[in-house]
């Protein structure tokens, strides 16, 4: 069985065809596909040909139509609408579906292929940065250059395009970041789609293209006279890691740092070109261990929610699932609520469990206290009365506004720890959980699980500033002999 990638592994594939196909000799001409050896373009029949043979090498009968077939079966085996599938394929006759496998139009079946083809629902379906998802490929290819990819739904041409998807929302530094690549801007372009089709999140996606941009526009065009990545040597990374300690925090500096080393990587694995990062260190971060919790502050902030209303409720439900479970922001911010479907919503009350979706997609269940399950079900409650309870997502502003972002999520966490008198923001209740399961006795791999780590190191430094608090208290327990 010949099997063939996703929609984003297709697109990456295409891309680095286009690249190779940008040193062709004809690559000026206007067909896509061309010849190898310097020939010119393949005919239909060379590619026929061409799929044959590989076909016959992997020992599968293939043949072009074969996928036609495949894909009609596919997007209606798994629900898609056949008028979607129509239009997709350009017929013109339903009799076309009773042949290929079997029932809106246009910009409606382009919206569907994310959800049918890559099996996931619509909703919570992550794209790359910008508006909608980069897969369209622009022919003709103009004085060779390697590849044209766009928005879709753009009408520009590359560039303009890139400048749209690519460009992330400005930090709060002194001076705005430049962000203009102008010729490194290609390999970058690819770099996200590589990025994509490994499934990565958005926000590591927007994060790591936006810090090889920078490096690009602020120092490679501006402080040198380089005009390829080729040219790129270690000592342009050594001043650039010196300007961002000079400016910014050592932690910045270290993530913008190991963000240029993933681009290098890549870049070195797909054109085989010296990889300039080999054998360089990030710099130095000194540990700064997360205060946890002190036993009077939790009940401060429960009192700080405490009401019949909706924000009052709705934020004690909050805190409530903060301080049970330590799931990050983004992952309560995604949880999803369907009192009618149980198959759509991520809350089970009964159980006491939640189903969150951490970084990489992956999905874990994590479990919650009586007390954040009474928090939860109050909520739940006025909920069911505001305009938007019709939403999807599980938690609503106030006042009849639609769903919380993480951002707002921030806000109001940050904001009834102010009242009470309190330094309180999202990430602290992650290491106060972490220590509160360990300082009493549960398993380190149990709280990797629940948490959603793959590396054990992140049970260093979670709770790392209660550490040794805990340790003494296991003094006792440990060396005291016992009869």
């Amino acid at each position: 069985m010949l099997t063939v990638g996703n929609n984003y592994q297709a697109a990456r594939a295409a891309d680095r065809y286009l690249r190779a196909r940008a040193k062709h000799p004809l690559a000026g001409r206007p067909e896509l596909w061309l010849g190898i050896g310097g020939r010119g373009p393949v005919t239909p029949d060379g590619i026929y040909q061409i799929v044959a043979r590989i076909g016959r090498k992997a020992g599968v009968a293939v043949y072009p139509h074969r996928f036609r077939h495949h894909f009609s079966h596919t997007w209606l085996d798994r629900g898609g609408e056949g008028g979607d599938l129509m239009e997709l394929n350009g017929w013109t006759s339903p009799q076309m579906l009773e042949w290929y496998g079997g029932s809106a139009r246009g910009a409606r079946a382009r919206r569907s292929y994310d959800r049918i083809m890559n099996g996931r629902p619509g909703p919570g379906r992550r794209h790359l940065p910008g508006r909608s998802p980069v897969r369209e490929i622009l022919v003709p290819l103009p004085e060779g250059q390697g590849r044209r990819l766009r928005e879709a739904g753009g009408t520009d041409g590359a560039h303009h395009t890139r400048s749209k998807i690519m460009t992330a929302p400005q930090s709060a530094s002194r001076t705005p970041k430049q962000l203009d690549a102008g010729g490194f801007q290609p390999e970058i372009s690819s770099f996200l789609l590589h990025l994509a089709a490994e499934g990565k999140a958005e926000k590591t996606v927007r994060t790591y293209t936006e810090a090889v941009q920078w490096f690009a526009g602020e120092h490679l065009r501006q402080e040198t006279g380089l005009t390829g990545w080729e040219q790129v040597g270690k000592q342009d990374i050594q001043r650039w890691v010196v300007r961002l300690l000079g400016r910014y925090s050592s932690a910045y500096a270290s993530n913008q740092y190991r963000a240029l080393q993933q681009f290098f990587k890549w870049l070195a694995a797909e054109d085989e070109i010296p990889d300039p990062m080999a054998g360089l260190k990030p710099p130095h971060v000194p540990e700064k261990p997360v205060p946890v919790f002190t036993a009077g502050d939790l009940p401060q902030l429960e009192r700080a929610c405490a009401g019949r209303g909706f924000a009052q409720r709705r934020d004690a439900a909050l805190i409530a699932v903060f301080r049970a479970t330590g799931i990050r922001l983004s992952e309560l911010a995604g949880i999803r609520y369907d009192p009618g479907d149980p198959g759509r919503s991520d809350v089970d009350l009964w159980h006491r469990e939640i189903t969150v979706r951490g970084k990489g997609r992956k999905i874990r269940t994590v479990k919650i206290s009586f007390d954040a399950a009474r928090s939860l079900d109050r909520y739940l409650r006025v909920r069911a009365r505001h305009a938007q309870a019709h939403r999807p997502q599980l938690w609503l502003g106030a006042g009849s506004r639609g769903p919380m972002t993480a951002s707002g999520i921030y806000q109001v966490t940050v904001r009834r720890g102010r009242q009470c008198g309190l330094e309180v923001f999202p990430h602290r209740f992650r290491h106060h959980f972490s220590h509160t399961w360990l300082d009493r006795g549960g398993a380190e791999g149990d709280l990797m699980e629940l948490n959603g780590w793959t590396s054990p190191q992140m049970l260093r430094r979670y709770g790392a500033s209660a550490r040794s608090a805990r340790a003494r208290r296991s003094y006792d327990r440990i060396m005291t002999d016992r009869p």
